[in-house]
């Protein structure tokens, strides 16, 4: 009769069977630290590395304005998602073309949500050390895709890099005019661009949309989320790939 003892008994016969000639090492420590969040791939001959900065949390209330009541909870639910909170993930790429280091964004530095802030960490454990950046391609200016290039104390992170940002976006966030108009919750972000570029506003290099701004890196208008938000298209032989920062934000509810 087969019992649960038995069950048990036999289960644990399984579990001793020997792995590839080798005893199982069942009894091993678990490291209890994660793996670094990267992932690299490659389009074409370009090598491209995803660098994950973190997570910070938003509530629900509010954050579509024109969701039916519920409508937002329920999406999240029925996607093994949080019901009570929006969980906003940071990711950036570092495009290695072969004769450049090039990066898009730089994620929130050392001024984000406390669940922020691994991006330096991830890109250090991929091998990339941030004197060797050339290029510093930005898609917009929100806090969380700039604070990356300059710290808290003021000192920059990548002192030898090349700086290129949309035309349109430079020329909205470094406006008196459009900063003395802007409502009382957007002047922070106006302060922030400042904060950020004002030591190198001299080296900065705009572009234009529909311009390879590095080769292989073309941009592409995609303004709405800010006045100047651009997407990337990376393209190498038959490897193509577009790159949309904030486009959609979450799947589950936007698209």
């Amino acid at each position: 009769m087969t019992t649960r003892r038995s069950m048990l008994a036999a289960g644990l016969a399984v579990a001793s069977v020997p792995i590839w000639g080798r005893e199982a090492v069942s009894a091993a420590p678990s490291p209890a630290a994660q793996a670094p969040a990267f992932y690299r791939y490659r389009v074409g001959d370009l090598q491209v590395t995803a660098i994950n900065d973190g997570v910070a949390y938003r509530s629900l209330d509010g954050f579509v304005p024109n969701a039916p009541p519920g409508a937002l909870q329920q999406a999240m639910a029925e996607h093994f998602l949080p019901s009570d909170r929006f969980p906003i993930t940071f990711t950036t790429l570092v495009i290695n073309t072969g004769s450049k280091l090039v990066l898009i964004d730089t994620g929130n530095g050392d001024l984000g949500a406390p669940t922020s802030g691994l991006w330096m960490g991830n890109f250090r454990a991929a091998g990339f050390d941030p004197a060797a950046v050339d290029t510093v391609i930005f898609s917009h200016f929100h806090a969380d895709h700039i604070n990356g290039f300059r710290r808290k104390d003021g000192t920059a992170v990548f002192p030898g890099a090349e700086i290129m940002v949309p035309e349109r976006e430079w020329a909205f966030w470094t406006s008196d005019n459009e900063m003395s108009r802007a409502p009382d919750g957007l002047k922070p972000n106006f302060a922030n661009v400042r904060r950020v570029f004002g030591p190198v506003m001299k080296d900065v290099t705009t572009f234009a949309w529909d311009k390879e701004v590095v080769p292989g890196i073309t941009s592409i208008d995609a303004n709405g989320h800010t006045p100047g938000h651009t997407a990337f298209a990376v393209t190498s032989g038959n490897g193509r790939l577009m790159v949309m920062s904030d486009t959609t934000n979450n799947p589950h509810i936007f698209a």
